[in-house]
């Protein structure tokens, strides 16, 4: 988790929240922050230090999305970021 926690703290100047749930034979992953900035891709190259996040949730979840978390008195909530990880029949993620 060590990467997840430094990627939302280095992209939010405020709380970040981790949540997990079964579903359907998925895990299903969550991470929300109070920046509203979609996440994005950064281009790869062979000596970067970092950019790699989306890529390696793109190749490992079975869908992935985003969603703004609506509006404060201050301006827009956050985000909220899930990923779908698929759990092998048998697995201790399905029970």
């Amino acid at each position: 988790m060590r990467p997840l926690r430094r990627n939302c703290c280095r992209h939010s100047d405020g709380p970040v929240h981790f949540r997990m749930c079964h579903r359907d034979g998925s895990l299903r992953l969550g991470v929300s922050d109070n920046s509203p900035e979609p996440p994005a891709y950064v281009p790869l190259t062979d000596d970067a230090e970092g950019g790699r996040g989306l890529h390696l949730v793109n190749g490992l979840a079975e869908d992935w999305g985003y969603c703004v978390l609506g509006e404060e008195v201050f301006g827009l909530a956050g985000k909220l970021v899930w990923a779908d990880i698929p759990a092998a029949a048998g697995s201790p993620l399905c029970v």
